[in-house]
């Protein structure tokens, strides 16, 4: 019961991660700003 927890939030890690990039995507696609821009980056430069 704790693998299927786990494998839960890494599953819904993804899906808040599929929907930032969908969001990232849609501002570059729109050429508006991006909302949250600094949080995003900072995310991603800190891997």
């Amino acid at each position: 019961m704790a693998e299927y927890r786990r494998i839960s939030g890494a599953v819904s890690i993804f899906c808040d991660m599929q929907q930032t990039l969908s969001v990232l995507f849609q501002s570059i696609e729109k050429n508006t700003p991006i909302p949250y821009e600094n949080e995003v980056l900072s995310i991603l430069t800190d891997q």
